[in-house]
């Protein structure tokens, strides 16, 4: 089965950094396209919520692979089509309910329909993640993985989310605690260890397929969608996390 034709943009971006930067930065959810022959029957509220992308985190990693030269890949696609951050069995890698939104196109999805989304726009995606590791490491590089996502202020019937950002981490501690520690005195916020989502949550799966099995080090940056609204605010990330990276490359396993 077709899902993208040639008229649809291919799964990834990758944006090549300088040969001698580890930084590998992912945008899992940053992509809000879908594929030209089912637009998901999406109104436009819809489209333009947390449900369908991570608002603001495609700008701030096009920056950062600008300024900072490192090596950026991004999915294309919205998370509605298949998450690139779901393991393909669980229940949420094509989702049929967010955040009260009944998706659709992904109810009753037949198996040929299924593998489509994940051999076109899954394991594409994953497929650019490892050949990008495999090419540090031939070259002597630690690659140091940093997953970016954004999340939104207040789920329905939820409590406002009092985080501006939080760091995630399952196993692997090393470079999550230092951009914890880093982002606690730079800034002066309240930063969420394992909040508003957990890294040891089974249902991740980027950095433990990529990082943990190879021992790299790696983080995943959860930022509050306010504060990356603004062209200011996300230049100011943008400035946060270079010094971060500049200062805080993690070479091997201690």
């Amino acid at each position: 089965m077709i899902l993208l034709r040639e008229n649809d943009a291919p799964a990834y971006q990758f944006y090549m950094g300088s040969d001698d930067n580890p930084w590998i930065i992912l945008g899992d959810h940053a992509g809000w396209l879908f594929p030209k022959e089912n637009d998901f029957a999406l109104s436009t509220r819809d489209r333009q919520r947390h449900i369908t992308y991570d608002l603001g985190v495609k700008k701030l990693l096009s920056i950062l692979s600008t300024q900072f030269s490192a090596h950026v890949i991004i999915g294309n696609y919205s998370r509605l089509v298949i998450d690139l951050n779901r393991p393909l069995n669980h229940p949420t890698s094509i989702v049929q309910v967010s955040d009260g939104t009944i998706i659709s196109a992904n109810q009753q999805l037949s198996e040929q329909e299924r593998y489509a989304r994940q051999n076109q726009i899954f394991w594409p995606y994953h497929r650019e993640i490892q050949r990008v590791i495999g090419r540090l490491i031939s070259r002597g590089i630690t690659p140091n993985l940093l997953s970016i996502h954004s999340f939104c202020p207040k789920l329905q019937g939820q409590e406002p989310r009092p985080w501006p950002a939080g760091i995630l981490w399952n196993l692997d501690e090393r470079l999550a605690l230092k951009l914890y520690n880093f982002l606690l005195t730079e800034s002066g916020w309240v930063i969420g260890q394992n909040q508003p989502y957990s890294g040891r949550d089974p249902c991740a799966f980027t950095l433990p397929f990529h990082a943990e099995p190879l021992g790299l080090p790696h983080a995943l940056l959860e930022i509050r969608q306010d504060m990356l609204e603004s062209e200011n605010q996300i230049q100011k990330w943008v400035a946060l996390i270079k010094v971060f990276m500049t200062n805080h490359v993690v070479t091997q396993k201690t």
